[in-house]
């Protein structure tokens, strides 16, 4: 195989894989909403982790990232911890 064939062959892999990851993925149906005391936040289990968003909409911030399944967040009385 040619080398610079190979090169730009990689060079599109790369770019797919890179586009395919920095795309923000819609979250649907996730579950067990519970929202912060403040009303500000809203914790919530999407795929197996938790996620925190805002309350006024906007992009969720993934919490957890391990093999364990995570579901069904509580917050602290205080707001501080989930």
């Amino acid at each position: 195989m040619n080398l610079q064939y190979r090169n730009a062959l990689f060079a599109v892999v790369v770019l797919v894989f890179a586009t395919h990851c920095l795309a923000q993925t819609t979250i649907r149906f996730a579950r067990y909403p519970a929202p912060s005391p403040d009303g500000k936040q809203i914790a919530f289990s999407w795929q197996g982790d938790l996620w925190l968003a805002s309350s006024a909409g906007g992009e969720a911030k993934r919490l957890t990232v391990h093999e364990g399944y995570d579901f069904a967040p509580i917050w602290s009385p205080d707001g501080t911890k989930i």
